[in-house]
């Protein structure tokens, strides 16, 4: 008994103890706080060209970081915050590769050059021949081996990169990626598939197709109509990206169409969740440990969660849509991406943040349009509603109530001047101007039903709704990242007054890009609000 009362005891004891915990918590924070990771993105200054098509680290040296053009190659020795030229490696700059050594490699449309680790003089170590064969496009290593892969074929040196022989089983060939897993198991992609090869470098298995199966049947193309062969080839998947997984053993490909995964044993590939996803065509894909998993599109940065069932978009401080390449730095914690509009930089960071605090912040900004009256604006400046669609179906099917009308009007003048054809041949006679006219209407009733002008609407409809998606997609990210600079500057504006100038700099140039989007409703409606 007394066992049973003194159990009772703490009961009462535990339960009054959690009820006053639970008032003095929501007395002394009404306001919760929550902690989150962020990244927070800015632009490379020292490298003044727009068009970055490559990006990669030194896993090695944390410190050495290279960039490449379209014209040319950059390197930076103190983690991104200086960058040079190298004038000595000519060409569009399509990869780089650094291997187990530290030495480098950087494949362009010349060839391919190299230097070593402990140099600083680059050599041109493979020419190729004159065209596509002298394009390099991948490069892996495996052993003590180099491969390249170029726009006809792929290559592999045995000797340091003296002498080059052709792989057999990819002739002819555009080998854009290449990855070495282990035990020397080669992948190369092609504009046909993914090949994979084991034992032999010259058998190859195709264990991915990126078009068609009746394309890859067609010897001569120019056998097809133009028409025809591109009927065939507008489902083409290419591949542009291939990483592993090791511990999981999982091998993912980005493509055309979104992100593949397979294990390495069974050969099944599974099309990833797009949630979230904003474009389906991946140019690259980095994982970063075994867990996180980023994507850069055509239309952004996207990241994985925890669940594999939704990408989250990475976009604060990035102004370009397209991302061409992005590299990763596991040590220090540092991204770089490569885009049609620079080379941005950011590191992530772990934010506090004071919901009470926000939520007055966001007073401050009371006096501009919110995002879905802007959105509305732009849709309506770029004529892009879905009601044009709909009033133009409607116009069609009314056109058939309408008749089509024909006149025709016949005038016969052969009689109306003549020759006598009598007694008097000689004499000229005048006749009658002979005039016949008539009027015809008719109806097309089964157009009221189907209208031959349907087909050419939905094709309209089809460029209308992706037009639509992209000026959305432009403007959302737009006018968040324009916001989030603002919130910046009113919490933490920098001490260095040509950082302060410059963020100034970057919400004006973002305001000038929504009034561009929204025909200066963005502009005129903050001036109304405030002058009113």
């Amino acid at each position: 008994m007394k066992t049973w009362i003194l159990i009772s005891l703490v009961i009462v004891l535990t339960l009054t103890l959690s009820f006053l915990f639970l008032k003095i918590t929501q007395a002394t924070n009404t306001y919760p706080k929550s902690t989150i990771n962020e990244l927070e993105f800015t632009r490379v200054s020292s490298i003044k060209e727009s068009l970055i098509n490559t990006v990669a680290f030194d896993l090695k040296n944390q410190n050495l970081v290279f960039a490449g053009t379209d014209k040319l190659l950059y390197i930076s020795l103190d983690n991104g915050l200086n960058w040079d030229p190298v004038t000595s490696v000519k060409g569009f700059i399509n990869c780089i590769f650094i291997d187990a050594e530290g030495d480098v490699y950087v494949g362009t449309s010349n060839g391919l050059f190299r230097k070593f680790k402990n140099e600083i003089y680059w050599n041109l170590i493979y020419k190729g021949k004159e065209g596509s064969g002298k394009n390099v496009l991948s490069i892996a290593s495996s052993v003590n081996n180099i491969l390249i892969g170029t726009s006809n074929g792929l290559y592999l040196s045995t000797d340091s990169c003296k002498t080059w022989k052709k792989v057999s089983g990819l002739e002819g060939k555009q080998i854009t990626v290449l990855a070495v897993l282990p035990e020397d198991t080669i992948y190369a992609a092609t504009e046909r598939g993914l090949y994979k090869s084991t034992k032999n470098i010259n058998s190859w298995e195709r264990v991915f197709y990126s078009r068609n199966q009746e394309v890859d049947q067609i010897v001569n193309p120019e056998d097809l109509e133009g028409q025809e062969y591109d009927e065939l080839t507008a489902s083409s998947n290419q591949i542009n990206s291939i990483v592993f997984a090791e511990q999981s053993k999982l091998l993912y490909i980005g493509t055309q169409k979104g992100v593949f995964k397979s294990q390495i044993d069974n050969g099944i590939w599974t099309l990833m969740p797009e949630q979230g996803l904003l474009s389906k065509n991946i140019n690259k894909l980095i994982i970063n440990g075994e867990q996180e998993l980023f994507a850069a599109t055509k239309n952004g940065l996207f990241k994985l969660d925890s669940t594999n069932s939704n990408w989250l978009q990475i976009y604060k401080g990035i102004s370009s849509n397209e991302i061409k390449d992005l590299a990763i730095n596991p040590l220090k914690k540092d991204i770089f991406v490569a885009t049609s509009r620079g080379l941005f930089k950011s590191s992530f960071k772990e934010i506090v943040l004071d919901n009470q605090v926000l939520s007055d912040l966001l007073k401050n900004f009371s006096s501009e349009p919110v995002i879905l009256d802007v959105q509305k604006q732009a849709i309506r400046y770029a004529e892009v509603q879905p009601e044009k669609i709909l009033n133009w179906r409607k116009l069609a099917a009314q056109k058939a109530l309408l008749p089509k009308v024909t006149v025709d009007v016949d005038r016969y003048l052969t009689d109306l001047n003549h020759w006598d054809s009598g007694q008097n041949p000689d004499v000229l006679l005048e006749g009658d101007d002979d005039v016949g006219w008539g009027v015809s209407v008719s109806w097309e009733l089964g157009d009221i039903v189907w209208n031959s002008e349907q087909t050419s609407i939905d094709t309209r409809s089809r460029l209308m709704v992706q037009l639509r998606q992209d000026i959305l997609d432009e403007v959302n990210r737009l006018y968040f990242e324009r916001r989030r600079l603002q919130i910046e500057l009113l919490k933490s504006p920098p001490e260095d007054e040509l950082k302060l100038v410059e963020k100034e700099l970057r919400i004006a140039e973002l305001t000038a890009d929504l009034d561009a989007l929204t025909g200066g409703y963005f502009s005129r409606y903050i001036e109304n609000k405030i002058g009113g």
